[in-house]
């Protein structure tokens, strides 16, 4: 009787185990949806500002008049409108996902969202980032004529470190959305299609 007794106080001194519910997980997935939404409203109002006041100083110092100026603010321009018709579609998407569904499938709808998103990030985001960078590298030779010596190096230093900072921010993004990924594939293997 004695091993009855040590396995019935090693089975007590086991740690209570809670289990969360279908409902619990979705329910906070979808809380992680909705968070999605709101950063991607925030990019797209904040590429959205961005493009207004390029376009704003494209007519304002008549761009269309120098060629190099109008290629280089064209190229910005474009592909910040290329970026933000991307995030569009992403919250387009991702409001599309039906709350309706069980738990798999939207964990299902959830791993394409982020496959897609996946593409858009290892295709087009590296593409984008590169043209906006040559763009403004451009304008570079018509700031020099145009401003003061000082203020030329203010706007190499202040555009380098913005696309040092942004860069950063863009591969911090790209690796949460990676990881959410994983997550989901870990964790749902077998729903995918």
């Amino acid at each position: 009787m004695k091993t009855f007794e040590n396995l019935e106080d090693i089975w007590n001194k086991q740690p209570e185990v809670h289990f969360i519910s279908a409902d619990a997980i979705k329910q906070k997935a979808q809380a992680q949806a909705n968070v999605i939404k709101v950063k991607h409203t925030w990019t797209i109002i904040i590429i959205g500002i961005t493009v207004l006041i390029l376009a704003s100083y494209f007519v304002w110092v008549a761009a269309y008049k120098h060629q190099t100026l109008f290629i280089g603010l064209g190229i910005m321009i474009t592909m910040l409108l290329v970026r933000f018709f991307a995030e569009y579609l992403s919250i387009k998407k991702l409001h599309a996902l039906s709350k309706e569904i069980s738990l798999t499938q939207y964990a299902t709808s959830l791993q394409a969202f982020y496959q897609w998103r996946k593409k858009i990030h290892f295709v087009l985001t590296p593409s984008v980032y590169g043209l906006y960078i040559a763009g403004f590298i451009m304008l570079l030779p018509v700031f020099k004529t145009a401003f003061s010596t000082g203020f030329f190096w203010y706007i190499i230093i202040t555009g380098v470190a913005t696309f040092i900072v942004l860069g950063v921010v863009i591969a911090k993004q790209i690796k949460k959305e990676l990881n959410m990924l994983a997550l989901l594939q870990k964790h749902f293997a077998g729903t995918t299609k």
